[in-house]
């Protein structure tokens, strides 16, 4: 499981190419990255409840926020206001 706690994570990340964006490491430590611009302009994180959604969005916001870009997040189970209606976990 990728901790970001692990020593080497930000050199991972500061390695990346601009437009790419770790998403996972590998069995062999190898790091697993998604390129926004060679492979698509898009990314759907698509889990059940309590599958980490949320977290891999704002890993995904965070890394490409430190690249300059700008980013719109729609994770309305992942607000604390869920919308008008009382949250339901």
């Amino acid at each position: 499981m990728l901790s970001f706690s692990a020593p080497d994570l930000r050199e991972q990340i500061e390695a990346l190419p601009e437009g790419t964006a770790l998403i996972g490491v590998g069995t062999t430590g190898r790091a697993i990255a998604v390129d926004l611009e060679a492979e698509s302009p898009h990314i759907l994180v698509c889990t059940a409840s309590g599958g980490g959604s949320t977290t891999m969005l704002r890993s995904l916001t965070a890394q490409f926020l430190h690249q300059g870009a700008h980013a719109l997040v729609l994770d309305p189970r992942g607000s604390p206001t869920c919308g008008r209606r009382p949250c339901r976990r």
